[in-house]
């Protein structure tokens, strides 16, 4: 079931979801190739955030890469696999 959450549960939420863009932007493999923006979208913009029966959320962001980002003919997949290697190296750093 899923239910809309509260203001504050909202806040808390996107909160959350703001520090994790942030641990991508300033991630060492990140941080000097890429510079983006990030917009929240959707129903989050306007605070009608929901939740699952297993606590997850629904919080939908924009990233835009900007003019200030260092790459050269990098294609959408290549960025996408850059971002997912960070997060295996999280979680493996999480184990130790």
């Amino acid at each position: 079931m899923i239910k809309r959450v509260t203001w504050k549960q909202s806040k808390e939420a996107r909160d959350r979801a703001q520090k994790l863009i942030d641990g991508v932007r300033k991630h060492q493999k990140i941080k000097n190739k890429y510079k983006f923006d990030d917009n929240l979208i959707g129903s989050g913009k306007r605070n009608c955030i929901t939740r699952d029966k297993k606590g997850r959320y629904d919080l939908d962001f924009q990233i835009c890469l900007t003019h200030n980002s260092k790459i050269e003919k990098v294609t959408p997949k290549e960025i996408k696999d850059e971002i997912e290697l960070r997060k295996t190296e999280e979680k493996i750093s999480k184990k130790k």
